[in-house]
């Protein structure tokens, strides 16, 4: 048995709108984690002690704003596939189970 969320009897949303919010939830929370994910790779690229702080200013000093999001598109890309069928698909095979 089923509880619905809704007051209305209508019938449950399209499969599609689960890949949809998917999707969008995926990107979204990548958005935000994305420069922390640039600035630990930069980190881990440089040689010697670097703490983040410096590693942003280098970036925000060579590059600006934008260098913290360099390589979000593969990011988005990403989000876009691989999230989008996780979540997507989980309702999906649970309820074949």
């Amino acid at each position: 048995r089923k509880i619905s969320m809704s007051t209305s009897s209508s019938s449950a949303p399209p499969l599609w709108t689960k890949f949809a919010i998917s999707g969008m939830a995926g990107v979204s929370g990548w958005m935000f984690v994305h420069p922390f994910d640039v600035l630990k790779v930069r980190m881990q690229v440089n040689e010697g002690t670097t703490s983040m702080f410096s590693v942003a200013g280098q970036i925000y000093s060579k590059e600006g704003i934008p260098g913290l999001y360099s390589g979000l598109s593969a990011a988005v890309t990403r989000q876009l596939t691989y999230t989008t069928l996780r979540l997507g698909l989980y309702d999906v095979i649970r309820d074949s189970m």
